[in-house]
This record gives structure tokens, sequence and C-alpha cells, in this order.
């Protein structure tokens, strides 16, 4: 089912199983938004364009703001090395404590 409304704005577009949802070539100040865009390859694709806006497609967020702070991953990661320095930083400490020890 798709539905594009004449003020360049597409609403209710569901597309499922395609190489992309939305292909939009040399297309400007277009509102892209309340799409459910399952089983694509590439859910959105812009060539030649400008100005347009998405927001609320699901699980496509290309295009919108990450205003999230990021990908979660990178912070996974992050916080895994600083742990991990963490963890060798003490174990180190401790090793150079039991040699003392048993030194004296």
């Amino acid at each position: 089912m798709r539905k594009i409304a004449t003020s360049k704005t597409l609403l209710v577009l569901i597309s499922i199983i395609f190489t992309f949802s939305i292909y939009l070539y040399s297309s400007d100040v277009n509102s892209i938004s309340g799409n459910s865009l399952l089983g694509n390859d590439k859910c959105i694709v812009e060539e030649k364009c400008q100005g347009n806006a998405f927001s609320d497609n699901g699980d496509c967020t290309y295009g919108e703001s990450e205003d999230g702070g990021g990908n979660p991953i990178e912070l996974i990661i992050l916080i895994s090395v600083i742990s991990g320095g963490a963890v060798i930083g003490v174990a180190t400490l401790l090793l150079i404590r039991r040699k003392r020890k048993r030194i004296q």
C-alpha cells in the first residue's frame, strides 16, 4: 500500500523484501515519515537530493539525528577496554605487593 500526498509528504508505506524501500533521485525538500520498512538491503536511498527530512520510519534510522549518544556497541567496547585496563592494573599491583612480602 502506497500513499503519496501532494505536499511532498510520503505516508504509510509498507514495503517488504525489496532491495530498498524508498528511492529518491533529484528530489528535494521531502518529509518522509510513518513508514514500515522491512526486509530490505537498504531502507532509504538518496541520490542528488537536498533538504529531505526523515522521521518515524520504524527500525530505519536513516537521516535521523543521533542525539542518543552514538552507537551502543562503541560504548560497550569503550567500557570493556577501561574495565580490562583497571583489572590489569589491580592485578599488577597485587603481584608487586606479593613479591615484596616474599623478599622481606
